[in-house]
């Protein structure tokens, strides 16, 4: 990974206006997509008799484990890609989903907290010309909130997109686990402080050594 600006260095005012705007937009987006799939893959709004907005967001905020109230999954392309409705109590790829809902609630709370504020401590050592790794960071934090808002208001996360080869109805195993928005964010996120750490060991390998009797 590039190197990091001194500890003495702060960021400017523009970054962290990037940083809020970013995670922000990814923020709406994660839980706008999130009413949307309640209102379009559940019955959730039916059963509430939620006609107006106001009252879908109400049964949004308020209505939980609705899996017994799922409607069909809808396909956007039918050979992979449909939208399904689905509450992941654990984290990526369903980890600790079995286990208490005290103490998963618990952990997934403590890991948010202290992945967002390492990612904030770690946003304001970065060096002036490290903008990848700023946006990699933004949409990281933007889909760290996301799912922390989802655990705080209902204890588990809501996933809707299902990727999937051929197969739209689970018959076989060829299915990426569920996923939304939010997790979009974090993946893309990571992807670019991997590839920000390549390109940064990629200029290295091009940079000619320095003589160690050089002054």
């Amino acid at each position: 990974m590039s190197d990091v600006s001194t500890p003495t260095a702060k960021p400017p005012r523009s970054a962290w206006v990037q940083l809020v705007v970013i995670a922000f937009v990814v923020l709406v987006a994660d839980q706008v997509t999130k009413f949307l799939a309640v209102k379009h893959l559940t019955h959730a709004f039916e059963y509430s008799h939620a006609e107006t907005f106001r009252q879908q967001i109400s049964a949004f905020i308020h209505r939980q484990h609705l899996m017994a109230d799922v409607k069909p999954h809808y396909d956007v392309i039918r050979a992979f890609w449909s939208h399904r409705y689905a509450e992941n109590p654990g984290a990526a790829f369903s980890i600790l989903a079995s286990a208490s809902e005290g103490f998963r609630s618990m952990f997934f709370m403590v890991v948010s907290f202290v992945a967002i504020g390492l990612i904030g401590v770690y946003y304001s050592r970065l060096a002036p010309n490290q903008g990848m790794l700023r946006v990699a960071l933004s949409l990281v934090m933007g889909g760290a909130i996301g799912n922390l808002l989802d655990r705080a208001m209902r204890r588990y996360v809501i996933d809707f997109i299902d990727w999937h080869l051929n197969d739209p109805d689970w018959h076989s195993r060829w299915h990426w686990p569920t996923f939304n928005v939010a997790d979009t964010g974090i993946s893309v996120g990571v992807a670019l402080i991997a590839l920000d750490t390549l390109l940064s060991w990629w200029r290295s390998t091009k940079t000619p050594p320095v003589p160690a009797n050089a002054e």
